[in-house]
């Protein structure tokens, strides 16, 4: 069955990027890339873990079909801010804002004062954790401390640092993506290089691999459509937007082999394989969905909801008292030859634990609305900006829903709200000045 899931799914990427012009930047394309990527990776280890029912098959078709739909409504809304593309094309404009020097090299050092606190609090978790190794095997064993009872809390003082700092620094990222796709590489501020290269040490102290990676699907977005923009949409701007993809993905199995080296290498050693980790991490969601369809009131007791933990989290901050213990799920296993552990299950389970399947396609078409209409109402923009900016954060779900649920467990969070309000705080005091020479 799993060869019969690459099969239909490589049908549906064919069928979605026809539909989408070729556009492999469109959600829809990103929707199905992402769980045919997860189904080849099964099918190449289809003699040591297996294979999957056909309800999983059934299931995940399911699944992706009401997105494509709600992609094709999506396009057709465009957010009710419809520009005539060929206006647009003859009036292509560059907002070439920046933040002023002395804001940036304040932040800057704020950035550093934040790394080295932030480090102090990993470590301070991994000693928790049982850390025996000093600072080799620091984050190893702070990423057990965390997942656990005894760690330390992080503090208000250090978690407003943090949202201040991803904030400055996202919009720092697209500044420096946009002037080196509109100017080069040697256009790029020294100032405003430091800045991205402080976040990076942000998200490597973080200890895991998801703010790594979140943080390269918002460089590649930005990347390809402003190239793209640049070059008026046409032909000959796809092969430009292409090579920031691939870019991406260089990007993305660099961060996830040296994330992955430091993190799990310190603790279980260097003899492990590349693709044995990284054919786990985007397949063994698919294998956990399995399990989980198989018998799937097992499962129903371990969490009353699995998607509204944001605002669970919100309501009892505000006074209430609803129990609530965390929002991971359960480990299972699966394998012939080699057993494999894991608690990822894709969006799908928490769609179907806590809605049904009726709900489960509601929500992946109204999300194929949003996510297609907010992309081509960019794309119908003669000035990027703001909401490219904005759009490149909060497109990840798109790009992760074949590992796991993160719409409405990441967006709909005051941390995110805080977030957003710090970059558009600081996109608002960057100095404005439009290009209109391209």
């Amino acid at each position: 069955m799993i060869f019969l899931l690459v099969f239909l799914l490589m049908l549906l990427l064919f069928f979605v990027v026809l539909i989408n012009n070729y556009d492999i930047m469109s959600p829809p394309v990103w929707v199905v890339t992402g769980f045919f990527i997860s189904a080849v990776g099964g099918a190449l280890n289809y003699s040591i873990w297996g294979d999957i029912s056909d309800k999983t098959v059934g299931v995940i078709v399911l699944s992706i079909a009401p997105f494509i739909l709600g992609a094709v409504l999506g396009k057709r809304i465009r957010l009710k801010t419809n520009v005539n593309l060929a206006y647009r094309k003859r009036n292509v404009q560059n907002d070439e804002r920046h933040l002023g020097k002395i804001l940036v090299f304040v932040m800057n050092i704020i950035m550093l004062v934040t790394a080295v606190l932030y480090l102090q609090f990993m470590y301070q978790n991994s000693l928790i954790g049982g850390n025996y190794g000093g600072w080799q095997h620091m984050f190893s064993f702070a990423r057990i401390a965390l997942a656990g009872e005894d760690a330390l809390n992080m503090g208000i003082g250090l978690s407003f640092l943090l949202k201040l700092c991803f904030g400055f620094a996202y919009v720092q990222t697209y500044i420096v993506i946009r002037d080196i796709v509109y100017h080069g590489y040697k256009s790029v501020n020294i100032l405003d290089a430091c800045s991205v290269f402080l976040f990076l040490i942000h998200a490597i102290l973080s200890g895991g691999r998801t703010k790594m990676l979140y943080y390269v699907v918002f460089i590649t977005t930005v990347a390809s459509v402003l190239s793209r923009h640049k070059h008026n949409w046409d032909k000959a701007s796809k092969s430009a937007g292409f090579k920031y993809i691939i870019l991406g993905v260089f990007l993305g199995l660099a961060f996830f082999w040296g994330i992955d080296k430091t993190v799990r290498g310190s603790v279980y050693g260097t003899n492990f394989e590349l693709w044995d980790q990284f054919s786990k991490y985007i397949s063994s969601p698919i294998y956990a969905l399995d399990v989980f369809l198989k018998d799937p009131t097992q499962m129903k007791d371990f969490a009353e909801t699995e998607t509204l933990y944001p605002l669970i989290s919100i309501m009892n901050k505000l006074g209430a008292n609803i129990p609530f213990t965390n929002n991971a799920l359960e480990f299972v296993s699966y394998g012939n030859t080699e057993t494999v552990i894991t608690n990822i299950y894709t969006a799908i389970r928490r769609y179907i634990h806590d809605y049904g399947y009726i709900g489960l396609c509601l929500l992946m078409f109204l999300q194929g609305i949003i996510y297609n209409a907010c992309y081509a109402t960019i794309k119908a923009r003669r000035i990027q900006g703001i909401k490219l900016l904005l759009y490149g954060i909060l497109v990840y779900p798109v790009a992760f829903y074949f590992i796991e649920e993160r719409f409405l467990n990441d967006l709909f969070t005051l941390t995110m709200l805080f977030q957003l309000i710090c970059i558009v705080l600081f996109w608002n005091l960057a100095k404005k000045k439009i290009d209109y020479g391209l």
